[in-house]
């Protein structure tokens, strides 16, 4: 362990070395994670996000070996809520957990699941759609044309962007999606 104590206990930022080569870099609060933090296992999988305890807890992300990803919220370790897949080839699914559980899920029409966020999309003027589309793209979240048009591919990207600089997917949320969206127009 290379960081901080508290009364003999690992408290505060620090890094510790797992004897299996896995490897956590984040805050600790009584020898437990605590806080924000990422554990890298030694195949390479990382999750990144909250901790309560040494538990995941709050929103929080996995990346994969295989080049696939993971955005959600975590309860008691378990994903809760809706949470985003990606996979290799675009594959994309948005489910809602419970107790770890899928619930339901939008695949292939996922775009659609998402009224508000398409509605707030839709009203800005083609040329800030096209902005939006063209920061999400120097991002490297979007891969198409920039072109203004709602879809597919404008969902996932700004999925992508919500989980990781909003860490909330609360993409029917109008307040919410407008702070999203303007942020974009604003960079």
């Amino acid at each position: 362990f290379d960081g901080e104590y508290l009364r003999g206990a690992r408290t505060g930022f620090g890094v510790f070395g797992f004897s299996n080569g896995d490897k956590y870099q984040g805050h600790w609060e009584d020898n437990k994670q605590e806080g924000q933090g990422v554990y890298t296992w030694a195949t390479g999988d990382t999750y990144s996000g909250g901790w309560k305890k040494g538990i995941k807890a709050g929103h929080g992300s996995f990346s994969y070996a295989n080049g696939s990803y993971f955005f959600g919220d975590f309860h008691n370790d378990l994903k809760e809520g809706w949470g985003f897949y990606l996979g290799q080839n675009g594959y994309a699914e948005l489910c809602e957990y419970s107790l770890n559980e899928i619930v339901k899920c939008l695949n292939s029409d996922i775009h659609e699941g998402f009224p508000v966020l398409e509605t707030v999309f839709k009203s800005y003027s083609a040329n800030e759609r096209k902005t939006i589309q063209s920061k999400l793209k120097k991002l490297e979240f979007y891969g198409k044309n920039v072109d203004g048009i709602w879809g597919r591919e404008s969902f996932l990207s700004l999925v992508k962007y919500s989980s990781l600089y909003f860490k909330n997917i609360s993409l029917n949320e109008s307040r919410f999606v407008k702070k999203l969206l303007s942020s974009l127009i604003e960079i």
